[in-house]
């Protein structure tokens, strides 16, 4: 499986390597849109859950009607947060199955494939 972080960081490198093999360079770019789709799913769900984590305290402290409030804050947080860690996973899975089926880089001086 390819470093995801190298193709970041040298994607010319990998389109290349694709030219070379006479293969889509768009993949390349699938792969470098996945890891942001992927970064930012974990990032909001790591927000919404300190989210319910924080109001959680902040329920067994109120009183009343502002706890009522609170209850129903959490109840669509926890949905909200479930619905983020199901984004996450899947965007990790894309990612995954996408590194998975890249080819690992051409070594200098392979020749390139001739189409024809």
């Amino acid at each position: 499986m390819i470093d995801i972080k190298d193709l970041i960081e040298n994607p010319d490198q990998y389109k290349a390597s694709q030219r070379a093999r006479g293969a889509s360079e768009a993949v390349v770019d699938q792969l470098i849109a996945a890891h942001e789709t992927r970064s930012a799913a974990i990032t909001r769900f790591e927000s919404l859950r300190a989210e319910q984590k924080a109001n959680g305290k902040k329920v067994a402290q109120a009183q009343g009607e502002e706890k009522q409030q609170l209850l129903q804050a959490v109840k669509q947080l926890s949905q909200d947060v479930k619905a983020a860690e199901a984004e996450s996973a899947h965007a990790q899975d894309e990612l995954r199955s996408l590194q998975a089926s890249f080819p690992n880089l051409i070594h200098e001086g392979v020749p390139m494939r001739r189409r024809g």
